[in-house]
C-alpha cells in the first residue's frame, strides 16, 4: 500500500509541475497577443462595419460627458443604449470608454480570456476537480474557437465569460452559509446581463435552471437563488428595461429571416479543426456564412474525452458526472436545429426565436466541464506508469492544441481607421456631407474576405469604410439597406432603389442623402452632380437633400405609413412643400404623446443640434405648419414648442415632425430621453440599495429565512 501511495503522490506532484508551467506559458501566451493587437485589428466583417465605429462612437459620447442614448450616425438614428451591441453600463468597458482608446479592442477580449480562464478554474475546483485537469478544462472554454473569435465581438465576449463565474458562485451558495457565497451569484449575473448579448445569457440561464435542480437543493437555497436572479434583473433594470421597449417597438423585421439561424449539418467537421470549412468569414466558407463566429472548436483532446464519456452512458450506465454528458449530447444536437428530425415537430417560428446554432456558449461550457471531470476520473483511477505517461502525452497535446487555435482563425492586420490617408478623405467627405448624410453600395462579396493572404487588400477599397454602420468612426451621418429602425414598414431600401437605377425617387431626399458613394456612375442632372472619383468609387452629389431640421406649411393624410412610401418611391412627390402623416382607422394621428414637464428657453443658434441626444432649431416661420426631424420617429423622443411639451407626429412614415399653430418666432426642442431608462434607473437604483444593505448586515443571511 505504501509504495502504491508513493507512486501516486509522485505523479500528483508531475500533474501539479505541469499545471504550474501551462499556467505560466497561457499567461506569456495572452500577452503576446496583447502585443500583437496594439494598432491592429482582426480582419473580421463585422469588425469594421460595426464593432469599431460603435466602440468609438461610446468613447466619444462619455468623454462629451453624455450617456450614449442615441446614435445618430447609423440609419438615420437608432438607439444606442438600448441595442445589445453596445454594452453601454458594462463596467469593464467604462475604463475603455473613459481612457478613449479604441485600439484596445482585441486587448479588451485578451483580457476576458483571463478572467475566463479563472472562473473556470474555480468552478473546477468546486467540483472536486484537481489542478492540471481543472485548468485543461478552463483553457477548452476560454480558448475555444468561440472565445478566440469573440476577442473581436465584446458583447458576445463579456456574456461568455461570466458564464463559469456564475456556476461556481451558485455552487457556493449550494454548499457556503455565508452571505459572501448568497451575493456573488447576483454580482456575477448582473454582469453577464450588462454585458449584453441576450440570447447567451437565455441558454445561461436555462441550463443553470436545470444543473441547479439536479442538485436537490433545499428550499431555502431555492429562495434564496431566486433572490439572487431577481436582484440581478432588478440591479441592470437600466440596461434591459430600455432595450425590452426597443426590441418590442421594432422586433427583428422580416430581413432578418435572411439570416439562418440553424448550423447545416457539414459545421460539426468544426469540432475537429476551426478552419475546416475554409477561413471563417470568408467568401469560400463552406458552413453558414451568419454564423461562423459561433465556431464550435475546443480541441481535439477534450473532443476525444467527451465523446469517451458519450459512449460509456450506453455500455457502463454510469451516473457519475451524468449531467454533464447529457447536457453536452443534447445541446449538441439542438444546434442542428430542424436539421434534427426529432425538432422537426418544433414550428419553425418557435425555432427561429430560440436561435438553435446560439446555444454553441453552453455546449462549450458543458463540453469543457464533461472532458475536464472525465480526465479526472482517470487521473483517480491511474496507478501505473503506463497510464501515467498517456494522461501527460495527452496533456501537452491538450493545451498545444488549444494554444493554437488564435494563429489558426485571428489574422491581425493594421488599423486602416487610424490612417493618415483615411482621415484625410473622411474630413474631405464630411465638408461635403456637412449634417446631412451619405449613401454607400458596395459591390457583392467586397467585403467577404478570400483568405489569410487577401485579407488587408479586401478592405482597402474606400467604400468599405463609409458604409452605414462603419460612418460612425468618422461622424459622418449615413443610411444604408435599412434607412430607420422601422423596419416594418422600410425593410429594404433596394425595394426602393430597385424602381430604377439611377434612383429617381424621393424618398433618399426626404432621408437628407447628400453624398452617393457608388461603384457604379450615377449620369449628371438637375439632381445629381458628379463630383470625383476616389479608386473604384465615384462620387456624386445630392442637390435636393433635404435639410436636417425645415418647416412646411402644408400636410397631407394617408392610412398607413406603407402608403407614403410608395408615394416617396416615384419622383415630383411634392414633399418639399408638404408633410405626409399617417391617421389611424380611429381618425387620430399615429403620434408620440408629449412629455408631462415643460423645459426652460434657452435661444439657440438655427438648426443646431448639441448631441446625438438633443437638438434644437430657432427661427422665425412664415405660418402655421409643421417642423420635421429627419431622424427616426421612434419612442423616447420628446419635443417642446417654446418650452411648452409638444406631441411628435410620424412624418414620411420615418421621421418626425411637430405642429406649430402659429407663424412667427418659435424655438423647437427635441430631446431622446427615454422613459424606460428613468424607470429602469429607478429599479436599478432602490435594488443597488438593498445589495449594498445585504452586503453592509453581517449574517443576514442566518435571519432572513428562519
Amino acid at each position: 500500500m505504501s509504495q502504491k501511495h508513493h507512486l501516486s503522490t509522485s505523479f500528483e506532484r508531475i500533474y501539479f509541475g505541469l499545471f504550474l508551467c501551462f499556467s505560466c506559458l497561457f499567461i506569456g501566451f495572452l500577452i503576446f497577443w496583447t502585443r500583437v493587437f496594439q494598432h491592429q485589428l482582426p480582419a473580421i466583417t463585422d469588425v469594421f462595419l460595426n464593432i469599431y465605429p460603435n466602440r468609438v462612437f461610446n468613447i466619444d459620447q462619455y468623454r462629451r460627458g453624455v450617456i450614449p442614448f442615441w446614435n445618430a450616425w447609423i440609419g438615420c438614428g437608432i438607439p444606442q443604449m438600448a441595442s445589445w451591441q453596445s454594452s453601454c453600463f458594462y463596467p469593464l468597458f467604462w475604463i475603455w470608454n473613459l481612457l478613449g482608446t479604441p485600439d484596445s479592442l482585441c486587448i479588451i477580449g485578451v483580457l476576458h480570456s483571463c478572467l475566463a480562464c479563472l472562473g473556470f478554474y474555480l468552478w473546477m475546483r468546486s467540483q472536486k476537480v484537481s489542478s492540471l485537469p481543472a485548468f485543461l478544462g478552463s483553457l477548452s472554454f476560454s480558448g475555444s474557437a468561440l472565445f478566440v473569435f469573440c476577442w473581436a465581438h465584446p458583447p458576445n465576449i463579456a456574456t461568455l465569460t461570466w458564464i463559469p463565474w456564475i456556476f461556481w458562485s451558485i455552487d457556493q451558495t449550494l454548499k457556503k452559509n455565508n452571505t459572501a457565497a448568497r451575493i456573488l451569484p447576483a454580482l456575477f449575473l448582473s454582469l453577464q446581463i450588462l454585458g449584453g448579448y441576450p440570447i447567451f445569457i437565455f441558454y445561461t440561464w436555462l441550463i443553470l435552471s436545470f444543473w441547479f435542480l439536479s442538485q436537490k437543493p433545499s428550499g431555502q437555497n431555492c429562495r434564496w437563488v431566486a433572490i439572487q436572479l431577481l436582484l440581478a434583473l432588478g440591479l441592470t433594470s437600466l440596461q434591459w428595461v430600455p432595450f425590452y421597449e426597443f426590441f418590442t417597438y421594432c422586433g427583428r423585421g422580416g430581413w432578418w429571416k435572411e439570416f439562418p439561424y440553424f448550423d447545416k449539418p457539414s459545421e460539426y467537421l468544426n469540432l475537429l479543426n476551426p478552419g475546416l470549412l475554409g477561413a471563417p468569414g470568408s467568401a469560400d466558407y463552406q458552413g453558414t456564412t451568419t454564423n461562423f463566429v459561433f465556431n464550435s472548436y475546443f480541441g481535439l483532446m477534450p473532443l476525444f474525452i467527451m465523446v469517451w464519456s458519450w459512449l460509456a452512458l450506453f455500455v457502463k450506465k454510469s451516473s457519475k458526472n451524468l449531467f454533464w454528458k447529457i447536457t453536452s449530447l443534447v445541446l449538441l444536437l439542438w444546434m442542428t436545429g430542424s436539421h434534427f428530425f426529432v425538432f422537426k415537430i418544433i414550428p419553425e417560428k418557435i425555432l427561429e426565436g430560440l436561435e438553435p446554432s446560439k446555444a454553441i456558449c453552453l455546449f462549450t461550457f458543458a463540453a469543457a466541464t464533461a472532458a475536464a471531470l472525465q480526465f479526472q476520473t482517470w487521473l483517480d483511477q491511474s496507478r501505473k506508469h503506463l497510464a501515467f505517461y498517456g494522461l501527460t502525452a495527452l496533456s501537452l497535446l491538450w493545451f498545444f492544441d488549444i494554444s493554437a487555435v488564435p494563429f489558426q482563425i485571428i489574422h491581425p492586420i493594421p488599423n486602416l481607421f487610424q490612417q493618415t490617408a483615411m482621415n484625410e478623405k473622411a474630413s474631405q467627405i464630411k465638408q461635403i456631407v456637412r449634417d446631412k448624410r451619405i449613401l454607400s453600395l458596395i459591390q457583392e462579396n467586397q467585403l467577404a474576405f478570400t483568405g489569410p493572404d487577401r485579407l488587408e487588400k479586401s478592405v482597402e477599397e474606400p467604400a468599405s469604410y463609409f458604409l452605414s454602420n462603419s460612418n460612425g468612426a468618422w461622424k459622418i451621418r449615413s443610411v444604408d439597406y435599412y434607412l430607420s429602425i422601422w423596419v416594418k414598414n422600410a425593410q429594404n431600401i433596394q425595394i426602393y432603389c430597385n424602381k430604377g437605377f439611377p434612383y429617381r425617387g424621393d424618398l433618399l431626399d426626404v432621408a437628407g442623402v447628400r453624398l452617393f458613394l457608388f461603384p457604379q456612375k450615377i449620369s449628371s442632372s438637375s439632381k445629381y452632380q458628379a463630383i470625383g472619383k476616389w479608386k473604384n468609387d465615384f462620387l456624386t452629389l445630392n442637390q435636393q437633400a433635404s435639410e436636417n431640421l425645415r418647416w412646411v406649411g402644408e400636410s397631407v393624410d394617408y392610412p398607413d405609413a406603407r402608403s407614403i412610401l410608395n408615394v416617396l418611391a416615384q419622383p415630383h412627390s411634392g414633399w418639399h412643400k408638404k408633410i405626409y402623416l399617417e391617421k389611424n382607422s380611429n381618425g387620430a394621428y399615429v403620434a408620440l404623446a408629449p412629455t408631462g414637464r415643460a423645459i426652460p428657453i434657452a435661444l439657440t443658434e438655427n438648426n443646431q443640434r448639441f448631441n446625438s441626444n438633443q437638438t434644437s432649431l430657432s427661427d422665425i416661420f412664415a405660418g402655421p405648419g409643421y417642423v420635421i426631424f429627419n431622424d427616426s420617429y421612434a419612442p423616447g423622443w420628446h419635443a417642446w414648442v417654446d418650452g411648452q411639451p409638444s406631441p411628435i407626429l410620424r412624418a414620411y412614415g420615418l421621421f418626425m415632425a411637430v405642429p406649430l399653430s402659429t407663424g412667427g418666432p418659435h424655438q423647437i426642442d427635441f430631446r431622446y430621453e427615454p422613459t424606460s431608462f428613468r424607470f429602469g434607473l429607478f429599479f436599478s437604483m432602490i435594488f443597488l440599495w438593498f445589495f449594498l444593505l445585504i452586503v453592509a448586515r453581517k449574517g443576514v443571511n442566518e435571519n432572513l429565512f428562519p
